[in-house]
Formats: structure tokens, C-alpha cells, sequence
């Protein structure tokens, strides 16, 4: 675990994704008082459902946020594990935050504008990666659920 949080859970993976992440925690806990416990899960094989599904339970909500596209890809299962192992403790859906659905194109500024982030990214300083599509998704969860 990244940082502790009662409200909602975030879990995720990969550098940008989770530094994006927590970014943005920070910024919905400074500006709505919600609270936000990210989960950094290093690997996804294997992968620490012990600790996800604590966590879920404790906030009963999750989004899943990574750089992977939205279909096909490991967010999906984890959505599903999630749904099945926590199921009557959820108030809300499990979310799934990920790339656009397009091919990888080859041009760098492409390659960013697919990714879930706000241009705000820096490629030698991550720590201001954000996104408002996770701040509005994580704000929504906590307030209509």
C-alpha cells in the first residue's frame, strides 16, 4: 500500500499509473476532504489479492487504474475478482480507468494522449503526473454511493 485512505480504493500499477494515483488522491483529499487509500501492487503475477481485498472491504469502493487498454487486459480481472470476493460488502460498482481504445501509435505525443494522464506529465519529474478523469471518476463513486 501507497497511502491510506477510507473512502475509496485505487488499485494500480506501473510507475506513471501510480504516481498519477497518488497525485491525485492528494489533490481530492486537499480540495474535498475525501480520502483515497492507492494500492501499488508491484506485480501482477503474483498478485496480493490478501491486501486488495482488505482494502476494499474497509473503503467498499474500487476503481482499477492502469495504462493497459480497457478490454482485454489484466484491469479486467481484477475487476472481476474484486466483484466476486467482495461483493456484499461493495456500495458502489467496481471501476475500470485505462487507456483509450486504439492502437499504440509510434509518435510520442501520440503515445500520451492515449494514456489516462493530464498533460501535466514531465519526463523527467513524475510527480506531477494527474488525471482528472480518475479525480472526477473518485468523486463521483463517493458521493452517489
Amino acid at each position: 500500500m501507497k497511502r491510506a485512505g477510507k473512502d475509496l480504493t485505487v488499485v494500480t500499477y506501473g510507475a506513471c499509473a501510480v504516481q498519477s494515483a497518488l497525485t491525485t488522491a492528494d489533490a481530492l483529499e486537499k480540495e474535498t476532504g475525501m480520502s483515497v487509500e492507492v494500492i501499488d501492487l508491484r506485480t501482477i503475477a503474483p498478485l496480493d489479492w490478501e491486501t486488495v481485498f482488505m482494502s476494499v472491504r474497509k473503503t467498499r469502493r474500487a476503481v482499477v487504474y492502469h495504462e493497459a487498454n480497457m478490454r482485454g487486459g489484466v484491469g479486467n480481472d481484477i475487476v472481476r475478482c474484486i466483484q466476486e470476493e467482495c461483493y456484499s460488502k461493495l456500495r458502489a460498482p467496481v471501476k475500470l480507468l485505462g487507456a483509450q481504445e486504439y492502437p499504440l501509435p509510434s509518435a510520442y505525443v501520440l503515445e500520451w494522449d492515449r494514456l489516462p494522464y493530464e498533460e501535466k506529465f514531465d519526463e523527467e519529474d513524475i510527480s506531477y503526473v494527474y488525471s482528472t478523469k480518475l479525480f472526477a471518476l473518485a468523486r463521483e463513486l463517493i458521493a452517489r454511493y
